[in-house]
Order: C-alpha cells, then sequence, then structure tokens
C-alpha cells in the first residue's frame, strides 16, 4: 500500500519535475551553445534521432510514467533549443509521439 501511496504521490509531480529538467538542460545547452557552437550543433543532430526513434517506444512500453517524464523532458529541451537557435533538427517524423500522455 505505502509503494502505490508513494506513486500516486510521486506521479502528481511529474509535470513540474519533467518542466524543471526540460528547463535546466535548455539552460545547459545555452552553455554549451557558448563554448563551442559546432559540438553544439552535433549534439543536438546526433542525439535526436536515436532518442525519438529508439528511446521513446522502449520507455512507452515502461510501466512507470517516471521514465517517459525524463524522456520527454530531453526531448523537449532538444526541440526547444534547437528552434530557438536556428538548429535544423534530422526528420523524424515516422517517430512515436513523445507526450508522456500518449
Amino acid at each position: 500500500m505505502a509503494s502505490k501511496l508513494g506513486e500516486i504521490l510521486a506521479g502528481a509531480f511529474l509535470p513540474v519535475i519533467g518542466s524543471v529538467g526540460q528547463a535546466h538542460l535548455v539552460d545547459i545547452l545555452a552553455q554549451v551553445k557558448e563554448k563551442n557552437e559546432e559540438g553544439y550543433k552535433s549534439i543536438l543532430q546526433g542525439v535526436y534521432p536515436p532518442l525519438k526513434r529508439i528511446l521513446v517506444p522502449v520507455v512507452k512500453g515502461t510501466k512507470t510514467k517516471f521514465d517517459d517524464t525524463l524522456v520527454d523532458a530531453i526531448v523537449g529541451a532538444i526541440e526547444e533549443s534547437a528552434e530557438a537557435n536556428g538548429v535544423a533538427l534530422p526528420d523524424v517524423s515516422d517517430a512515436p509521439a513523445t507526450d508522456a500522455t500518449a
């Protein structure tokens, strides 16, 4: 019973955890961009496709929403940072949706 209650309480905070995590990662990516713009672009363009095509489907198949929230925050931060800085991400339109509620 205690673990079920813990899951319910933690689940209530997942949206906040995801939002805060995404915001922090966007800040970190901005720092990377300041230090090494080409490295920044390589990180975004190199990490994004496997996250969307491989990691997202795996976490969607787990029983918890914790991992979904974390992966969604990472993907969201990459997308947000890329859009804000004019970095074209590879087309992954064939990849599953990243919304943890999906």
